[in-house]
């Protein structure tokens, strides 16, 4: 997770508007961040040498 995430995550817990608004952007921000993992892995695989 980047640290230009965070104001908006702390924004969204600290305004009291609902706790649940945070746990949403987090877990957008992990999925995120999993699948652009995912994708750099995938795409270095498809591009090693094969045999």
């Amino acid at each position: 997770m980047s640290f230009l995430h965070l104001p908006a995550l702390l924004s969204a817990e600290i305004s009291g508007n609902n706790a649940t608004i945070g746990y949403v952007i987090s877990a957008v921000i992990t999925v995120a961040a999993l699948g652009w993992v995912v994708f750099i892995a995938v795409r270095r695989w498809l591009r090693s040498p094969k045999g």
